[in-house]
């Protein structure tokens, strides 16, 4: 009986190898990308001194073999463990620095400051470094699997009340609007905090007459500048459609948080002189019901040749006095099936113009069964939906020079080289010859009903001052778009998108009704195109290094102590069916083989 036990454990041993080993070895070689190779770290040294307390300054000297440069770095430290309630924080992305190449060896420094009151005093120890190269491929190493990160020194940190213990205090606010504010104008708010490490959050609400509230957008820690410990930045909102009510708007509330974690409580105007000094501004006029529809200004691939796995996306500028609830590409490969790029990150406002990406992600197997799977080759832009809030849709065609002047989508294998991380050229719409009026209806105030009719006029849509090009863990970077105005559509009633499966858009705009008939006794105003800089000036220098992404990386490692590359996240894991054959058919050759021994055994007793 032991021998037929350790027959049938040795059978059951065997089906578990050929199952899960078998399939996984060839599904591995398969997946396996030598361009995706991120930085690897050779080198690790703690050159400060382990006993830390609040306000010092760790720093970390590295190595890494990387054939391309190294954009920036992060460490991971941890204190507790698995038995005992664990806290990590990822630091050091704001202050990488690359000291030196000699051939395929990169060096450097990431360093981080303790502070705030958020740090547990005992034992912290480095548990991974992380590295993104210059085409964001990530690298790195974790003290599960490496050597290198297990013989870094533990730290004895005790920040106490030192460092940096407060949030950042706001000390002015400078309200910039016209004297009577109307419909897509833009108010800008330049604040100033006292703070001495970075401000990496500031959240300003303004409430109006109707006690409705809006947040003022365009936070950017890249574009703030520095005066010693005063830090300056400016926030902007528009006035976007009719729903503003006519009257004053004030700033209502602030919400202000560090780089270490200080974050103030929501503080009232009552709360802060600077809040409770800042003008008010009036709002006369914002337009009437939205029966206009979208106009695309301008559009342009982040990059137009990508891999298969990859996220491609196409970065857009769109004209609407409302904001928008979809913005859909169309792409038609060389058998001609349709493909959709939708919108796929929030959108930025500046007076008018409304700028956002529509991507999609280039797998093989769709989440959805009517949504055709994507191969490598070329796709051709053919058209696009533009839909506001109030349900205004533009379609447009090939024939749109926007979207007759985009380049191909070029996809190739999974396997194949990166392509050059550069945006390409944007495509601007042609400026119009005449500017043409359109009528809209004003909401009528206590006094006597108005109507006003506004000329849009023929202007560059400058950048909003938060776009700044920056290198990212998520490959967006920001092209130059410069949107050129043309006069509104012609309003017509027609049928909405186009279904991409029976071919391209047809050319139409649609308009929802309006909710109220325009009067029509216009008065003709221009406006002046809204300005990207905000109407102020601030000493010193820009408060960001060189190479700081906009997010914070997270080191991810697998079974084996390698990280996963940048380009394999969209990758999907095979299963490795195509070599469950032989396994099963040897495991089960092995199982019949016991059980005939077993009988054999039993039939010699019985006899």
């Amino acid at each position: 009986m032991k021998k037929l036990s350790a027959l049938l454990c040795a059978c059951i041993a065997a089906l578990l190898f050929s199952v899960i080993l078998l399939p996984a070895l060839p599904a591995a070689a398969d997946n396996y990308n030598e361009f995706d190779v991120g930085p690897e770290l050779l080198s690790a040294e703690l050159v400060t001194p382990t006993t830390v307390g609040g306000g010092d300054e760790v720093r970390i000297e590295w190595s890494v073999l990387s054939t391309r440069g190294v954009a920036y770095s992060a460490v991971i430290v941890a204190t507790g463990s698995v038995f005992s309630p664990q806290t990590e924080k990822v630091l050091g992305h704001y202050d990488t620095v690359v000291t030196g190449r000699d051939g395929d060896v990169v060096s450097g420094t990431t360093s981080f400051t303790t502070g705030g009151s958020n740090w547990a005093p005992g034992e912290w120890r480095v548990t991974s470094l992380g590295f993104f190269d210059e085409q964001d491929v990530h690298g790195g190493a974790s003290e599960e699997y490496s050597p290198i990160i297990q013989a870094l020194p533990r730290l004895q940190i005790d920040v106490g009340t030192d460092g940096d213990q407060e949030y950042p205090e706001l000390v002015a606010l400078e309200v910039v609007a016209p004297d009577e504010v109307r419909q897509s104008d833009v108010i800008w708010f330049n604040w100033t905090a006292r703070e001495a490490s970075r401000v990496t959050a500031l959240s300003l609400t303004i409430v109006g007459p109707d006690g409705r509230t809006y947040e003022a957008q365009g936070f950017d820690r890249q574009a703030t500048t520095r005066d010693g410990n005063l830090v300056s930045g400016s926030l902007q909102v528009t006035v976007n459609n009719f729903t503003w009510a006519l009257g004053d708007y004030r700033v209502d509330s602030l919400l202000v948080e560090d780089e270490h974690g200080n974050r103030s409580p929501l503080l009232a105007a009552a709360e802060n002189e600077a809040l409770a000094a800042a003008a008010k501004f009036t709002v006369v006029d914002a337009g009437g019901p939205d029966v206009t529809a979208p106009e695309l200004l301008s559009a342009g691939f982040e990059q137009s040749t990508v891999r298969m796995g990859d996220e491609p996306a196409i970065n857009w500028a769109v004209r609407d006095e409302s904001d928008l609830d979809d913005v859909t590409f169309y792409l038609e490969d060389d058998r001609g099936t349709m493909y959709r790029m939708r919108d796929s990150s929030p959108a930025d406002r500046l007076g008018e113009v409304i700028r956002g990406t529509s991507g999609t992600w280039l797998t093989v197997t769709p989440w959805e069964d009517e949504v055709p799977k994507w191969h490598d080759g070329e796709y051709q832009v053919v058209g696009a939906d533009l839909t506001d809030e109030y349900d205004n849709v533009t379609t447009l065609t090939s024939e749109h020079p926007v979207i007759a002047g985009l380049p191909p989508m070029v996809v190739l294998t999974e396997h194949a080289s990166i392509p050059p991380r550069t945006p390409s050229p944007t495509v601007t719409a042609p400026p119009s010859p005449t500017a043409t009026a359109t009528p809209t209806a004003t909401p009528s105030p206590t006094s006597s009903p108005s109507s006003t009719e506004t000329v849009i006029p023929t202007a560059t849509a400058a950048p909003s001052p938060t776009e700044t090009a920056t290198p990212t863990p998520t490959r967006t970077p920001s092209p130059t778009e410069t949107g050129t105005s043309t006069p509104a559509p012609t309003a017509s009633s027609t049928a909405g998108p186009t279904d991409p499966s029976t071919g391209p858009p047809v050319p139409t705009q649609s308009v929802a009704p309006p909710t109220q008939a325009p009067t029509a006794t216009p008065t003709s105003t221009t406006s002046l195109a809204p300005s990207a800089t905000p109407p102020m000036s601030s000493p010193g220098a820009t408060d960001a290094p060189p190479q700081t992404p906009l997010g914070t990386p997270t080191v991810i490692t697998v079974e084996d102590g390698t990280t996963p590359e940048a380009g394999d996240q969209g990758t999907l894991a095979s299963t490795g069916s195509d070599t469950l054959g032989p396994g099963l058919l040897g495991a089960t050759a092995l199982l019949g083989l016991g059980a005939v021994l077993l009988l054999m055994r039993r039939r010699s007793h019985g006899g």
